[in-house]
């Protein structure tokens, strides 16, 4: 993934929590536990931050697609073909200049077979988990860091378990989007 795609999905996820709060008149840096439907609220936010994490990667590609249209010049169907679908042009390839243009192909579905072969868990420990556990840290933790006596270990247990599903769902998602080259 390029950096595009990842700067567009922070944006969005930054983005939407920070409209929904200010919808619902909620005060910043309010404890959302304390607010009446304080936990549905909250898993509310988490379901618009993992939709923008998607809406933000979309549009990261959408405009890579425009920028590689409008500066280089290419037709929005090669740009879709390389950004969207991940396919590299032959000539692109280090091989094709050593006269073996299937190499890069055959190098990218081994990889491709041995990824599949370490499986989906594998997968989701090593793309996933990594994520949530960060996202435990800066969103679940450094709250209860600043006030600690308004939370107890409970609270610690159930940010967890939150961030630790939604690295899980995460890793899951990232395991699928790395498609099998054509």
């Amino acid at each position: 993934m390029n950096a595009l795609p990842m700067l567009c999905m922070f944006v969005v996820m930054i983005a939407v929590p920070v409209v929904i709060s200010y919808a619902l008149d909620i005060p910043w840096n309010a404890p959302l536990d304390m607010a009446p439907w304080g936990w549905w609220l909250a898993v509310i936010l988490l379901a618009g931050m993992v939709l923008g994490i998607g809406t933000g990667w979309l549009l990261g590609i959408l405009l890579n697609v425009l920028a590689a249209n409008l500066l280089h010049g290419w037709a929005l169907r090669k740009g879709i073909r390389v950004f969207w679908f991940k396919e590299v042009p032959n000539d692109w390839r280090l091989a094709e200049w050593r006269g073996d243009n299937s190499f890069g192909l055959r190098e990218a579905q081994r990889q491709w077979d041995e990824q599949r072969r370490k499986g989906v868990v594998r997968g989701i420990i090593r793309k996933g988990l990594p994520w949530g556990l960060t996202m435990f840290v800066a969103v679940g933790l450094f709250p209860i860091l600043s006030n600690p006596s308004a939370y107890d270990w409970g609270d610690v247990a159930f940010r967890a378990l939150i961030w630790t599903v939604a690295g899980g769902l995460f890793g899951w998602w990232m395991w699928l989007m790395d498609r099998r080259p054509e």
